[in-house]
């Protein structure tokens, strides 16, 4: 299947921004594949690694249009995406959205989970709260995803585990013992702070233009005594998403480096390092355990 990557148009559905297929992909040959399902406000995407190989052989994103039935949009693609109907060996979806917060696992009841997110976000209707453990913060993360959606991967995924989008970077950072890392998607903002190696800060911001990026860095390292200059900023996201906040950051920072993709996997060679770097978190999905 020859490789595409194409604008969007209109409400066609059917459409893929990108869509990546590696010769080497078997239908037949799924229940030896691990999907890794990505769905945000503004699209869907996701990949499938062959666990034999260790080599990612499909990428694919469709973009929701502003102002769509976003239930809609999500029941239309796993309608009519063959390659989200098929049985995989294992399947992992990312929920990326700012309702989450994080419980140092001592303080954690189960009981208490939806209070807790409640409390810190407000009650939304028809919201299911879910929660997962992260080994390497010893901490849970509690967030929500919506009723309707979380049926929707039932039917076409049965057991599908499901993660927040904290998760990948929260844990990266904590094994490549990074300071401070931070990672733009669309106008959101993460940003996971360590101490001597302990993970001791994460908070995710709304951004309304790239200046709020310094904003916020900048808030973060004051608030925890780390200089600008003196600490290392690594960063990771879509470059029309980050492109205009590094330029921004440049001038306060000596050190601002980019988050390198694993190299614990292969990539199909349609996948390049700009498609790895964008979706770097997908990418990690399927290293989270819990």
């Amino acid at each position: 299947m020859k490789p595409q990557i194409m604008p969007a148009t209109g409400n066609n559905f059917k459409v893929h921004t990108i869509d990546l297929i590696d010769e080497t992909f078997d239908v037949s040959q799924s229940v030896n594949y691990s999907l890794c399902l990505q769905i945000a406000s503004k699209g869907i995407s996701f990949c499938v690694l062959d666990t034999l190989t260790g080599k990612y052989i499909v990428l694919r994103h469709y973009p929701c249009e502003t102002g769509s039935d976003f239930m809609a949009f999500c029941s239309k693609i796993f309608d009519e995406d063959e390659l989200l109907r098929l049985t995989y060996k294992s399947s992992r979806f990312l929920q990326v959205s700012e309702r989450s917060t994080l419980v140092p696992a001592p303080l954690f009841a189960e009981k208490e989970a939806e209070n807790i997110l409640n409390f810190n976000h407000g009650k939304r209707e028809d919201e299911l709260t879910l929660f997962r453990y992260l080994p390497s913060a010893q901490a849970y993360s509690i967030f929500s995803v919506p009723a309707p959606l979380h049926s929707l991967l039932q039917k076409y995924q049965p057991g599908i585990q499901c993660f927040h989008h904290s998760q990948p970077l929260i844990e990266w950072s904590i094994e490549k013992n990074k300071s401070l890392s931070f990672f733009i998607y669309n106008d959101n903002m993460d940003i996971v702070i360590l101490r001597d190696g302990r993970f001791i800060f994460y908070n995710s911001y709304h951004l309304l233009a790239p200046a709020d990026a310094v904003y916020f860095l900048a808030g973060a390292l004051n608030a925890f005594g780390l200089s600008i200059n003196a600490t290392e900023l690594v960063y990771a996201g879509a470059s029309a998403d980050v492109s205009d906040c590094i330029e921004l950051i440049k001038p306060f920072c000596s050190r601002i480096t980019e988050i390198e993709p694993s190299n614990a996997r292969i990539y199909s060679y349609y996948i390049n390092e700009t498609l790895r770097k964008q979706f770097i978190h997908l990418f990690n999905l399927h290293e989270c355990v819990s």
